[in-house]
């Protein structure tokens, strides 16, 4: 008789396990559809936390999975980017290898994409859309989201050169010489690709006449010749600067 309720206590035991995980199988199920009949509403806000319930309750569930990359999702949607891109830090932190980690990826850089600043401002935010698509294309050369990133950089790369020429310009008006050249000379070793070059080529030669530095001048408009002469700045240099 004993061994026999051992045996009943323990059937019991994991028949009510089983109908316990069935039953947050199906809760987690339920949240997720209710979660998404919110998206659908385009109720952001509450969609996304009602995703993150779905986290934070069956974490390691396969719905648990699916609600973090749906509350990205629906945080991206509400223009919510601060908490869009921790949930994405924590997601990959916890799961590099799943299969949704490119995607996840791009959406981050896509959060700092959508937040860069005029030339005028400090482009932190640039920077950090510029490292995110570069791991992503890195990690993932094949993804069609790489393959999104890729046409993206073009433009990244160039605002990035126009803060630092918009910097330089106001240093050389403001004669901190010294700022105005380092800058220069960062767009063109650091950004040598941009249309900015060959203004920079330009400006460059333009301080070192003004300094007195005449190798230095001539020594930009020899590379201004070299590899923009039929850039509006050689001719403006050949115009202005070269006499």
């Amino acid at each position: 008789m004993i061994k026999i309720s051992k045996i009943l206590f323990v059937v019991v035991a994991l028949l009510l396990n089983f109908a316990c995980n069935k039953n947050k199988k199906e809760s987690a199920a339920i949240l997720y559809l209710e979660a998404h009949e919110l998206l659908k509403d385009k109720d952001y806000q509450t969609a996304a936390e009602k995703f993150e319930k779905i986290i934070d309750d069956y974490p390691f569930s396969e719905w648990g999975i699916e609600g973090q990359v749906m509350a990205v999702y629906a945080r991206y949607k509400n223009d919510d980017y601060i908490d869009m891109v921790s949930n994405i830090d924590n997601f990959v932190s916890l799961n590099p290898n799943n299969e949704y980690v490119d995607y996840l990826l791009y959406m981050k850089g896509i959060a700092y994409y959508n937040q860069i600043p005029n030339i005028h401002r400090a482009q932190n935010i640039t920077q950090e859309s510029l490292d995110v698509f570069s791991n992503l294309i890195n990690r993932f050369p094949v993804s069609k989201y790489s393959l999104d990133a890729q046409e993206k950089l073009p433009f990244i790369i160039e605002h990035i050169a126009g803060s630092y020429m918009e910097k330089a310009r106001f240093q050389a008006q403001q004669n901190n010489f010294s700022g105005a050249i380092n800058n220069f000379l960062t767009v063109i070793n650091d950004y040598p690709n941009t249309g900015q070059v060959a203004e920079a080529y330009y400006r460059l030669a333009e301080i070192y006449q003004k300094l007195g530095v005449k190798f230095l001048a001539d020594l930009a408009i020899l590379n201004l010749k070299q590899k923009h002469s039929n850039s509006f700045w050689f001719e403006l240099a050949q115009n202005e600067l070269a006499k």
